[in-house]
C-alpha cells in the first residue's frame, strides 16, 4: 500500500482478503502507472516484499505493465 501511495499515481485501489481451509490470500490492485517488474532498479521495495514473503513461506506474485496498473498477490498455505 505504501508503494501505491508513493509511486503508482492511482485513483482506484482495491485490497481483498480471502481464506479457505488451506490458503490465505491478500490481493492489492491499483489502476496506476504500472511498471516493468523485470527491470532492475535501485529501489528496495520489491526485494523487501519478496524477502518478507519468503520468511512467511508464502508466494508473492507481482503483475504489472506500464500504463496498466499493478496487482500484488500474497498466497500463504495455512497449517
Amino acid at each position: 500500500m505504501n508503494n501505491v501511495a508513493k509511486h503508482a499515481g492511482a485513483n482506484l485501489t482495491q485490497l481483498t482478503f480471502k481464506a479457505d481451509k488451506t490458503y490465505f490470500r491478500i490481493t492489492l490492485e491499483d489502476n496506476g502507472e504500472g511498471f516493468e517488474p523485470g527491470i532492475p532498479t535501485e529501489r528496495h521495495g520489491l526485494k523487501s516484499m519478496q524477502h518478507r514473503a519468503g520468511e512467511l513461506k508464502a508466494t508473492l506474485n507481482i503483475n504489472s505493465k506500464p500504463g496498466m496498473g499493478t496487482k500484488v498477490e500474497l498466497i500463504m498455505k495455512l497449517p
